[in-house]
């Protein structure tokens, strides 16, 4: 296990601040560990089979829909999970019935606003039809990955890129 560990860059170093240190806890750790290294991966793919789901059922716009308010609902998760949840836990711990709440230490993704709010309008402008679905996913991380153009801003919007990143 150690070995798997290491391969993904995860450390099993002692137990998570509010959690014990049995093996249940040791599996929780490892699992926040892994989830921290692959978050920009899960949310890629996500946004990428998620606004291939759009573009498939554009002639239901119920179900068109829902799979953009999903992707909404998501992105808006995880950028609440991460810059929110501790300042949410230790507020709440002081209530009795949230005491056994766990602190997670969680570290902000840098960007993780500029690139929610970007795959966001991706998602937006093919429900809309103004941009076409990027059907390779290296080109579409590219996109969501622009990180010199997410640190400076502005969120820019995926049919102002879609020419360039594919002629580049």
């Amino acid at each position: 296990l150690e070995n798997d560990c290491a391969a993904w860059g995860i450390s099993h170093v002692g137990a998570l601040e509010g959690f014990g240190s049995d093996g249940l806890d040791k599996t929780a750790e490892l699992m926040l560990q892994l989830a921290r290294r692959m978050r920009l991966q899960v949310r890629m793919y996500f946004q990428y089979f998620n606004v291939d789901l759009v573009e498939k059922y554009r002639k239901d716009d119920k179900k068109a829909r829902a799979f953009v308010v999903s992707s909404m609902l998501f992105n808006l998760a995880l950028l609440f999970f991460f810059k929110y949840y501790d300042f949410l836990a230790d507020s709440l711990r002081g209530a009795s019935f949230f005491s056994g709440l766990p602190r997670l230490n969680v570290s902000l993704p840098i960007g993780i606003s500029f690139y929610t709010f970007q795959t966001m309008s991706y998602t937006i402008d093919v429900y809309r039809g103004d941009a076409r679905v990027q059907k390779n996913i290296i080109t579409f991380g590219s996109f969501v990955t622009l990180f010199p153009q997410l640190i400076a801003g502005p969120i820019l919007q995926y049919k102002h890129l879609d020419e360039q990143l594919e002629s580049r």
